[in-house]
């Protein structure tokens, strides 16, 4: 009944002022775990959550201790608090391994993640990397290892962790898309220009749509990044018109073109470049980029035709 009641530590109390004979402190916290566990049975979350805290602060080091932090964790998901989740999924990490570990581990990472916390994010990565049984779990740790090595601006490790990745039997084009392009980004960042540009090749002839646009662009960016002026406008130019209705990267390929034009000190192109972009583009953010660099082209265009008078 106390069970029933959610009242385990009025049971405790019952016990305790009748001595009961052949009771023991081991009965005692089976009533709190089974209290908890019988409100998440029946998908009460909260008086769940609430009764599973009552065990874990009775009982801290318990039988049942790392169970109770993972469905604990688990009520508060479905309760959508994820800071308090988040905290119950790595207390489960922490404990050692568990049946509960890899779960949680995943769990943890998503949430960490999720929240741009990368470094916690990374160390929950790392952790179901050795957990993971199976396949998925596998590639979604070095997944998870690239994307939040890159955020801290670890490209090396970005690199190698996409580099891993692409060797996992397996792969799903959509993940083998996701390395590829991580890796290239960690190599180009790195300014390893010849690498980069090999690994974006790979990508584009995947021919697959935002990636592979991306990967034309990056490639022409790279030409202008090392002032080879004239190829990086055959690029632009290029990548613009095989953008394949990926408007956001045909976009950026005209606003590098300018870039390119600009250097060039064709000036009347550049400009006519950028009006074209800020007249026709739907993307707010490339039009406000489109306008700062049309302000930019006409202030050199300026100070070009002082020079020249001078």
């Amino acid at each position: 009944i106390y069970i029933l009641q959610n009242r385990p530590e009025a049971y405790a109390d019952f016990l305790a002022k009748n001595k009961m004979p052949g009771v023991d402190e081991e009965s005692v916290e089976n009533a709190f775990y089974d209290a908890a566990s019988q409100n998440f049975g029946d998908s009460r979350w909260k008086p769940a959550a609430e009764a599973f805290g009552k065990y874990i602060h009775k009982f801290p080091n318990g039988k049942y201790a790392t169970k109770a932090h993972f469905y604990r964790a688990e009520s508060y998901m479905h309760l959508q608090e994820k800071d308090s989740a988040l905290i119950d999924y790595e207390h489960v990490l922490n404990a050692g391994w568990s049946e509960y570990a890899e779960s949680a581990a995943l769990l943890a990472s998503e949430l960490a993640f999720a929240k741009e916390q990368y470094k916690r994010a990374f160390e929950n990565y790392a952790e179901l990397r050795g957990l993971a049984m199976n396949e998925q779990n596998l590639q979604t740790a070095y997944q998870g290892l690239m994307k939040t090595a890159f955020y801290q601006n670890n490209m090396q490790a970005a690199y190698q962790y996409a580099d891993t990745l692409l060797q996992l039997p397996s792969l799903n084009k959509k993940t083998k898309v996701d390395a590829l392009l991580y890796k290239g980004n960690a190599l180009e960042v790195q300014e390893k220009y010849d690498d980069a540009q090999k690994v974006y090749e790979e990508l584009a002839l995947l021919k697959t749509g935002a990636a592979s646009a991306e990967a034309q662009y990056r490639i022409a960016n790279m030409a202008f990044k090392q002032k080879k002026w004239e190829l990086a406008e055959e690029l632009a130019v290029k990548s613009a018109r095989q953008a394949n209705g990926q408007s956001y990267w045909e976009v950026k390929s005209y606003i590098l073109l300018a870039d390119v034009l600009k250097e060039q000190k064709d000036y009347f192109n550049a400009k006519a470049t950028l009006q074209s972009v800020i007249k026709n583009a739907k993307e707010k953010e490339l039009v406000n980029e489109a306008k700062e660099k049309l302000k930019e082209v006409k202030n050199k265009e300026q100070e070009n035709s002082k020079l020249e008078n001078n």
